[in-house]
């Protein structure tokens, strides 16, 4: 994952092949990264749209994240959002 996310520039969102699964990415301009791995049928739209959403909610709650150490943040809404797009059909009519 780490090497998905340094191929991808700033501002960027991108599809990868990556070992048998695709990794999508989506950085903004900030620096700010969210990264999903899913297999090859997963909706590409669906994709970014939950990575948009997850940086949407992250973002204004932990303002501090620049400096935090790496898996110091948790995130509760995390485990609800990756359960609620297992289902990529019933994600996108949400």
């Amino acid at each position: 994952m780490r090497t998905c996310i340094n191929k991808t520039n700033l501002g960027q969102v991108q599809r990868m092949d990556h070992e048998g699964y695709v990794v999508y990415v989506m950085a903004r301009g900030n620096g700010l990264v969210s990264c999903i791995v899913a297999d090859n049928e997963y909706p590409q739209r669906v994709a970014f749209r939950m990575m948009q959403t997850m940086l949407d909610e992250f973002e204004p709650k932990y303002t501090q994240w620049e400096t935090a150490r790496e898996h110091s943040i948790t995130f509760p809404w995390l485990d609800e959002a990756i359960l609620k797009y297992q289902d990529p059909a019933a994600a996108e009519q949400s």
